[in-house]
Order: C-alpha cells, then structure tokens, then sequence
C-alpha cells in the first residue's frame, strides 16, 4: 500500500526499514516451532499448567532476546546507514525501524498466543484474528499513510500488531485462564531501557566498523550480565553458562 499511496521511492525506503526492524524477530521463529510441539503436548495431556509454563517461558525469552537485538539495531543505526550504499536517502526511513522494531518486540512479548490458541478447542479464533488484523492494517494504512507518509505505514503495523496481540491475549485469558507474563518482565524491561539510556553516553569511535563492534559489544556485555545478574531467565542463563564453560574448556586445551 506504501507504494500506491506514497510513491515507489517511499516504498524503497520503507521495505529496506521494514526488514531491518524484522531482524529482532528471527529467535522468535526457532522458539515458536519448539513451543508449538510442547503446546500441543501439554494439550493433549490436559495439563495446563504445564501449557502456562511453556506460554510464560516462550513470551519472557523472546522478549529478553527480542529486546537486545533491538537495543544493537537502534544503536547502530547512524552507522548502518553511513556504511549503506545511498544510506543519506534510506536514512530517512530511521524512525520506521524503530517504529516496527518496538511492534516487534512487543509481538514476541505476548509469546506464542496464536500457537496457544490453534491446539485448543478454540482454534477457530486464530482465523478470526487474522481477518480482523487484515481489515486493520488496510484502513490504519488508508488512513496514515496519506497523512504522514512511511512513517505512517510504521504507525499502522505498530497500531494493527498491537491491537491484534490484545485481542488474543484477552481471549486467552478469558477462556483458558493464562496470560503470558510475570514479574520478571518488569525486570527486563528495566534493564532494556537501562542499556538503551547507556548507550546514549557511550563514546563514538573515528571508525564506523569499530564504532559497530565495540558498541555492540558494550551493550550484549551489559545487558546479558544483568540478565544473569538478576536471574531473569533459567533458559538463558543456562545457555549462556554453557557457551562460556565451552569457550573456557577450549582455551583450556591450547
């Protein structure tokens, strides 16, 4: 619709933001399909408990990596640009990554809803929701779109993914007594908006490519380490464990 309402050049530079915002989204798929089996598990067994546990688990681990990979991509973004070939032109296409980034994000903080739904009785609900989220995102982008451009077509899937994951979680809610979040989300988001303030402060190096990697750098070292800090997470922290103890047995070796 961008390019029908805004021209094809603006439809360039929101397609080239569009998929940059998308990146943070990539664990999700992994994580998804590994819910999905033990969903459908649980359901089967009709232990629902054990479905809370798995929603929970899914929601609060793709946001903590949902969140950093955000955190990389907005910090970075002045220097993805300057490296871009025609980075001036797409550079204006900044405030739609962020945009989308946070529709994002809080997409893969409401978990594996949709997932929660299909293997319960109530599977229907899952289409009714999509045709609902279609009729949105063309009426919020015949409305926003003429009004403020591409980053109206930011505002219209911040908007449409917003509105369709609280429909869900409602639904969920009300038929199967289970919501996704806990207090560990507070945490999380604290830290998030901790490192995010940091990077604020950081120092620019001379050179866009060290600027990327030590940036970067800082900010995975800061957050992961609060996230094991406060024990945020029981799955990350053992991953991340497990990648540290073979990193050390390696340099044991040599």
């Amino acid at each position: 619709m961008v390019a029908a309402l805004a021209g094809y050049a603006a439809n360039a530079i929101y397609t080239t933001a569009f998929y940059m915002a998308t990146v943070i989204e990539i664990p999700k798929r992994a994580i998804s399909q590994t819910s999905a089996t033990l969903i459908a598990r649980a359901f089967a067994t009709h232990n629902m408990s054990e479905v809370r546990t798995i929603y929970q688990k899914s929601a609060l681990n793709q946001y903590i990596i949902g969140a950093l990979l955000l955190i990389g991509v907005w910090a970075n973004l002045d220097n993805i640009f300057t490296i871009m070939p025609k980075g001036e032109v797409f550079g204006t296409g900044a405030s739609v990554v962020v945009w989308v980034g946070l529709a994002k994000l809080l997409d893969m903080a409401f978990g594996p809803n949709s997932e929660v739904i299909v293997m319960s009785r109530y599977y229907w609900f899952n289409m009714v929701t999509l045709v609902l989220l279609a009729i949105l995102v063309i009426i919020s982008n015949a409305y926003l779109i003429p009004e403020y451009g591409i980053i109206g077509a930011a505002y219209a899937t911040a908007i449409s993914l917003t509105l369709f994951n609280l429909l869900k979680w409602i639904f969920v809610w009300l038929t199967l007594r289970i919501q996704p979040f806990t207090p560990a989300f507070v945490v999380v988001t604290i830290i998030a908006a901790s490192v995010t303030f940091l990077n604020t402060w950081l120092p620019s190096a001379s050179n866009v490519v060290v600027d990327i990697m030590y940036r970067s750098a800082v900010i995975s070292i800061v957050y992961g380490g609060l996230i094991l800090i406060t024990r945020s997470s029981e799955e990350v922290e053992k991953v991340v464990l497990g990648v540290w103890r073979r990193i050390v047995a390696v340099i044991g070796k040599k």
